[in-house]
């Protein structure tokens, strides 16, 4: 039955194929079973037809399959009887006894009776134990006689030895279409194999698994709900034994009305693949999506066109086709490019838009380049054009009405900044417009949101790291600047000279907060209040010792040289436990990273390697939830590390 077809009806039905098409299609389900891309760009796709179709003498012109709305040519073959190999496996535990089994016995009797002589049966049955009664055979005598001879009297159910059973009675499994069909009414409670040990050896058989479950109190749905998952399978429930024979002849007709469908992909990426059958009374359609690999770049000289044929003509069986839908253009705007342009758009224009509604501030202006006032330190002229003063100033005055003035200014003086507090909120506040309108425009307002408040926490983390490395830095300087100063005062110099050796000798942080000192005791400000301030911006707890000896120096006189001598050996001291300290708690330090870092990790390379392994946690209500405990659970644990791992003395 296999040739290669071009119709018109495929180009007819499925130009207009897409996900909502999909969504709307009225009729039976045409079902996929398999898709296997292993030989791409060559891909094999296996489908059930629909029972409304037994019988019917289907064509390759019956068959359509688009990926997203552009047809392919496609070879259609129906898979041959011979290839199947079916293991019926019963339920024989005292449950089934009576009508139960009876019908049963008479469901299974006529799915053998309606298999093609060349497929081939085996029987498995289990009660207490498990076992194979009739090995594979196209005999249908034996298949018949042992489904006679079965009774149901046994106490216990050995559900998952017959599976087992029924898995090591298949032979090799070269060319076969492996299906076992189940029938039990309740749960495992043999002493035998465990689920695991099941659902093992089903995966490993390659095996498709088909449930009967008759529905009794005993019936474990979570166990079989599994068993079916893990082997592409289909689980029909049977609510009285009188259902059992209907729920037979469609597994049997199911089993052998499945078709081949192999056609050249010219997709790559997740591409949506359109499958329909049509007859002139009966349209079945499937859809899928498949995940090709990356096709390589298609060069000029390799686009070839191919015509029509203008003799080829519809199958008699396949009506006339609905006419090529008009194909609507999408706007530009809505793609990646028109994207990009939007997000740069609205970085550019709402700073523009900022400064032409904003009244100029002439006594703001003023003020740029003057002293300010808790930190004592020099305002230097904007960084940013002249055109941003405007919004520079505006943001200036916001913190102020905000009374944060202080402390942003506190936070950019630890980190070393160069820059007045209006031109660091200008900047934060057009990196979180870039990510707010970049992810409005590709993933919604709330992932916007999210995007917008992770710029503002990530600007103030950075701002805090930068004040934390510059404030380690000056630590290990302090006892080498404090040894200048000892040096310099025992040479004669006064107290303004030796803090102008050491911001000349010392580099940044050192040098420079001294130098910072220098400028503010010219200007008339005391020493120790100058020295208090930089220990403020420095986060020094051991620079108020050299404040407090200067000032008891002013005050009642002494060595104040000795004095600084002794503060230097105490901060060298406590500087080499400190370094001790770290080197102990280094192990635990880098352990907390690691378990910090490990699910992510784990999530990324999942992400990249299986990405539907996920799909149960992002797209289940169970599994989000799951997902944001877990969130919260990790950011406990992180606090919880740090506290752990954080020493003071």
């Amino acid at each position: 039955m296999k040739r290669r077809i071009i119709s018109l009806g495929l180009l007819a039905v499925l130009m207009a194929a897409g996900p909502a098409r999909a969504q709307e299609a009225e009729g039976p389900e045409l079902r996929i079973d398999d898709l296997d891309e292993s030989d791409f760009p060559s891909v094999v796709l296996t489908v059930t037809v629909p029972a409304e179709m037994n019988g019917l003498d289907l064509l390759p012109g019956n068959f359509f399959v688009a990926e997203g709305d552009q047809p392919v040519a496609v070879q259609v073959e129906q898979l041959p009887a011979a290839e199947l190999e079916v293991a019926l496996v019963m339920d024989i535990s005292g449950s089934m006894a009576g009508e139960p089994i009876r019908s049963a016995k008479a469901a299974v009797t006529g799915f053998v009776e309606a298999m093609p002589p060349d497929v081939e049966l085996a029987l498995i049955r289990f009660g207490d134990v498990a076992e194979l009664m009739v090995p594979f055979t196209v005999e249908r005598d034996p298949i018949i006689s042992g489904i006679d001879g079965l009774s149901a009297n046994d106490n216990a159910t050995a559900l998952y030895d017959g599976l087992l059973e029924a898995v090591a009675s298949f032979g090799a499994p070269e060319g076969k279409r492996r299906t076992i069909v189940l029938l039990t009414d309740g749960a495992d409670s043999g002493r035998g194999a465990e689920l695991d040990d099941a659902l093992v050896g089903l995966i490993g058989s390659g095996a498709r698994l088909l449930i009967v479950e008759l529905d009794s109190p005993l019936v474990d749905r979570t166990t079989l709900s599994r068993l079916e998952a893990a082997t592409g399978g289909t689980l029909v429930a049977a609510s009285d034994p009188d259902a059992l024979e209907g729920i037979y002849d469609e597994v049997a007709s199911d089993l052998i009305n499945q078709y081949r469908l192999r056609f050249e992909s010219s997709a790559d990426g997740p591409t949506e693949l359109v499958v329909a059958v049509r007859t002139a009374d009966i349209t079945a359609q499937g859809v899928t999506v498949a995940r090709f690999p990356v096709a390589p770049p298609v060069t000029e000289s390799s686009v070839t066109s191919t015509a029509v044929p203008a003799t080829t003509e519809a199958p008699a069986a396949v009506a006339a086709p609905p006419p090529v839908p008009v194909e609507v253009s999408v706007p530009w705007i809505s793609t990646t490019p028109g994207h990009l342009l939007g997000a740069s758009a609205g970085f550019i224009a709402a700073p523009l838009l900022l400064l032409v509604l904003m009244p100029t501030r002439k006594s703001a202006l003023a003020a740029l380049g003057t002293l300010s006032g808790v930190a004592g330190r020099v305002q230097n002229p904007g960084r940013l054009s002249a055109l941003t003063n405007k919004a520079t100033l505006f943001a200036e005055e916001a913190i102020r009405r905000g009374r944060a003035e202080s402390g942003l200014r506190l936070k950019l003086d630890q980190a070393g900044l160069k820059l007045r507090e209006g031109e660091f909120l200008l900047l934060v506040f057009a990196a979180a417009l870039v990510a707010v309108v970049a992810s409005w425009l590709f993933a919604g307002v709330f992932a916007a949101i999210a995007a917008g408040g992770l710029i503002v926490l990530l600007a103030w983390s950075i701002l805090g790291s930068l004040g934390t490395r510059r404030a380690n830095k000056f630590r290990a300087q302090l006892p080498d600047s404090l040894q200048l100063i000892t040096g310099s005062l025992r040479a004669g110099f006064g107290l303004n000279q030796a803090i102008t050796a050491v911001a000349d000798e010392l580099e940044s942080p050192a040098g420079e907060e001294y130098a910072r000192v220098q400028l503010e005791v010219h200007l008339g400000r005391e020493v120790e209040d100058a020295l208090r301030s930089m220990a403020l911006r420095v986060q020094s707890e051991d620079l108020p010792w050299v404040a407090e000896a200067i000032e008891i120096h002013r005050e009642i006189g002494g060595d104040v040289a000795d004095l600084l001598d002794q503060i230097a050996g105490t901060v060298r001291e406590r500087e080499r436990v400190r370094g001790q300290i770290q080197v102990l708690s280094a192990e635990g330090r880098i352990s907390g990273v690691v378990l910090v870092a490990l699910p992510f990790g784990i999530a990324g390379i999942t992400f990249l390697t299986s990405p539907d392994y996920l799909t149960e946690l992002t797209s289940t209500t169970v599994g989000q939830i799951l997902l944001a405990g877990g969130a919260v659970a990790m950011i406990m644990g992180i606090f919880w590390i740090r506290r752990i791992v954080r020493l003071e003395f």
